[in-house]
């Protein structure tokens, strides 16, 4: 079940529904715990510090219980946002048809790899390339085949190590 919170309102009514839950079952809890070690007369004599126990150990099982629920809950949460941000981290730095880096996923990577180098003291290479006419290839055979031909060099460069496509401005 996916939680959608885009406003603060959401935020509010989240954490509304949380609490409400958490009182609800604390309260249901207590009584049967209670109901069930003292009875249901309502005459009958108890001692306080066997209430005061009762309610003791209610009161820990059921906030143990519901906090272990609810960080369970906010941690799949947590774990969600975090592979939703590594995938759009993704998207952001590469081309969907090639899968090699785009622009800003190579930028990125050569900055590091250039910085890595630079401090290792190691030379680097930057390789570039450009498939002259290619818009002819596209015209004579359609942009399937132009794909189908820019998906294969793409795995060519890919052997080479770090690859990007740079589209045309």
């Amino acid at each position: 079940m996916t939680i959608q919170i885009t406003t603060h309102r959401d935020v509010l009514r989240h954490t509304v529904r949380r609490v409400a839950v958490a009182v609800g079952l604390t309260i249901v809890m207590t009584v049967a715990t209670t109901l069930l070690h003292f009875g249901t007369n309502p005459a009958a004599l108890v001692r306080v510090d066997d209430v005061i126990i009762m309610s003791l150990c209610a009161a820990a099982s059921v906030s143990a219980a519901l906090s272990g629920i609810m960080t369970y809950s906010s941690a799949l949460l947590m774990q969600e946002l975090t592979l939703t941000r590594s995938e759009l981290s993704r998207i952001s730095q590469t081309d969907q048809l090639t899968e090699l880096l785009n622009r800003r996923g190579f930028d990125d990577a050569a900055t590091a790899a250039l910085r890595s180098a630079y401090h290792a003291g190691l030379p680097a290479v930057i390789f570039m390339c450009d498939i002259d006419h290619f818009k002819s290839i596209n015209d004579r055979f359609g942009h399937e085949f132009g794909d189908k031909a820019l998906i294969e060099i793409a795995e060519v460069l890919r052997q080479f190590g770090t690859a990007a496509r740079n589209l045309p401005r």
